[in-house]
């Protein structure tokens, strides 16, 4: 255990004297120290990253609570510092850390930040968190800043519980590892893996199966033994996709009350998922699995963390989030277990090459002993065109499409492809490439672009390029945001057009009204752009189904003709190919003891676990549902 009097005698030794530290305490995952003047121990600030360097943790500065200025006068004294050359878009005040988050615009550079930085928190003792304005601004990020808001009571006090237990004395150090498969393995969907040591117990995600009616089925084993949501020590949520996050207010309805580790795009990402999924599901006459209550309470619950920034989640574990390149704020998971005995790095989905949207997939990876690895295209036929040929594959079907005067109408989810092929229409229509017909953007797409704009800072450079000139790759003029049921029906009655719309795998969402009514004109196209699972309609229809059954206005059943073309292209997908799986095992090989296969159709994943062992020399292995592997 700390020993925390030793600590703050150490600092009052070498901090200066109107520093005025009050006090040293707990603060999640990380080692808060109070001072009635933050702004000086900003200017001494090798003071802190030598300590933090000695005790191997995380360690900020924070303002008590009784020195910071009113909101409403920090608003006021904010802009006086930002002007003349910049403007407070909006602010949003974190009562639970201190902390302000400013949408500035311009963004200043990054010299100009910390002068800003040092004179906000000398002025008003909050710490600013400087975010770029760009419109629209995300209303599930603002639903999030009001959740935040309104349980900052509760939020500090968890906060601080989990402080003491993150450093808590480790009673029980061992070697004693194990992976036990809650979901996941040996198909796509309702992704758990239970991580535990003799002292720490780890969920990594926590999703639910699309397509699958039955909860036993469609839900994690939750219902063993040796799950107690009370002994768990986090839930780790590799992105914001249901299949990995769907579940997790659901944890938190039956009892659950410990921390969420996330990467910053990845909390408003999820709860958009999540709310839709309760609307959804009411909204069809079902019961959601859990409440708007559940998800705030998950909220209040959840820790942020950037790329490359190790966190320690319990005495012997710690965590570090690296890019995927699957979606935005997509996380490959690496947990560093008791001082280096054995490491775990879970790669969630992946995506091993750049695209337009992200960046390709970490690799640099010094410790790797046990890799879980997706293999959701795992099939040696499983291979990617080059990804500028699919861009124009997209564009030249489309003209093809609306020059006979058809519709087309592609399915997307609501992150990650959605983005992707918005960018992609959106720079053909820059370069003319693209006919002039209507765009319109359906369902959550809008909302999550949004949220894409407010961590560009996560998307590649030629996305944040376009950005910082004020482009906005997701709002080309050619594009209509669909708000209400006229513009709906103007698509649908109107000339040639393209329709991008919610849900990805058809199963709900306006795309399922858009294909009722479009489905019979054979000059109309259905075309997928993104993995459809097996037992979902889009799967159905791309395995060449005629006839589909939907629930029409009244509540019966009505026969939909599937006359239009049904078109795939594959290569817009946000996992890795064959080849890219191949690549990464290679790129690692020297470092891993156990590869362990899961998150794929189980023809494909014994298939890449034999070319792996064959090419590769690497002992993969497909995981079952409910086994338990031991590591250490």
């Amino acid at each position: 255990m700390i020993d925390e009097a030793a600590l703050v005698a150490k600092m009052l030794e070498y901090a200066p004297r109107e520093a005025e530290i009050t006090r040293i305490e707990y603060e999640g995952p990380s080692i808060a120290i109070y001072s009635r003047n933050p702004a000086i121990l900003l200017q001494h600030g090798y003071l802190v990253t030598e300590l933090a360097t000695k005790l191997k943790k995380r360690v900020i500065i924070r303002a008590e609570a009784s020195e910071r200025i009113d909101p409403e006068e920090a608003k006021i004294e904010i802009n006086k510092i930002l002007q003349p050359n910049y403007e407070a878009k909006k602010l949003f005040f974190d009562k639970a850390s201190g902390e302000v988050h400013v949408y500035v615009e311009p963004y200043p550079s990054q010299k100009e930040l910390t002068e800003l930085s040092l004179k906000i928190v000398a002025e008003t003792k909050w710490f600013p968190v400087f975010k770029r304005y760009s419109p629209p601004l995300s209303r599930t990020v603002d639903f999030v800043y009001n959740v935040l808001s309104v349980l900052h009571v509760e939020r500090k006090r968890f906060l601080t519980s989990l402080g003491n237990r993150i450093f808590r004395e480790a009673l029980n150090p061992s070697k004693d590892i194990r992976i036990r498969v809650l979901g996941g393995a040996d198909e796509v969907g309702r992704s758990a893996f239970l991580v535990e040591t003799s002292e720490t117990s780890l969920l990594v995600d926590f999703g639910l199966k699309p397509g699958v009616a039955k909860r036993t089925e469609a839900f994690p084993r939750v219902d063993l033994e040796f799950l107690d949501l009370e002994e768990l020590d986090g839930v780790i949520i590799t992105h914001a996709h249901l299949d990995h996050c769907g579940l997790v207010p659901y944890l938190f309805k039956y009892g659950y009350r410990g921390p969420v580790y996330v990467t910053e795009p990845t909390l408003p990402l999820m709860v958009l998922l999540q709310l839709d999924l309760i609307e959804v599901t009411e909204k069809n006459g079902g019961v959601p699995p859990y409440s708007v209550a559940d998800v705030r309470k998950m909220i209040s619950h959840t820790i942020t963390l950037k790329y490359g920034q190790v966190t320690g989640i319990s005495p012997d574990v710690k965590l570090t989030f690296y890019n995927a390149g699957h979606v935005l704020g997509s996380a490959i998971a690496h947990l560093h277990i008791t001082e280096g005995v054995h490491n775990i790095v879970f790669t969630g989905d992946f995506k091993y090459a750049p695209t337009l949207l992200l960046d390709m997939a970490y690799d640099k990876f010094t410790r790797a002993e046990t890799v879980i690895m997706e293999s959701t295209y795992g099939a040696p036929t499983d291979i990617m065109p080059p990804r500028r040929a699919v861009e124009e594959l997209l564009i030249d079907t489309i003209n093809s499409v609306v020059q006979n005067g058809g519709k087309v109408l592609i399915p997307v989810p609501a992150v990650g492809r959605a983005q992707e092929i918005l960018a992609i229409l959106d720079r053909s229509i820059r370069e003319s490439k693209l006919s002039e017909i209507p765009i319109y953007v359906d369902g959550m797409i809008d909302e999550s672009s949004s949220i894409h704009l407010q961590f560009a800072n996560y998307l590649s450079s030629k996305i944040r390029s376009l950005i910082n000139q004020g482009i906005n790759p997701f709002r080309s003029e050619q594009f209509v945001i669909v708000k209400n049921s006229s513009q709906r029906e103007e698509a649908i009655r109107e000339g040639p057009c393209v329709i991008i719309s919610t849900s990805g795998m058809m199963e709900g969402g306006p795309v399922i009204e858009y294909f009722r009514n479009l489905a019979n004109d054979s000059r109309n196209m259905l075309l997928f752009v993104s993995y459809q699972v097996s037992g979902t309609l889009g799967r159905r229809i791309l395995d060449g189904a005629k006839n589909i059954l939907l629930p029409s206005a009244e509540g019966k059943m009505e026969s939909i003709s599937v006359n239009c073309k049904v078109f795939k292209i594959e290569g817009f997908s946000g996992h890795s190919d064959f080849n890219q799986l191949l690549a990464f095992v290679k790129k690692i090989q020297r470092l891993i003891k156990n590869l362990y296969l899961v998150h794929g159709e189980s023809e494909k994943i014994m298939s890449l676990s034999q070319s792996i062992r064959k090419t590769v020399h690497v002992n993969a292995r497909p995981l079952k549902l409910l086994q338990t592997v031991y590591l250490a």
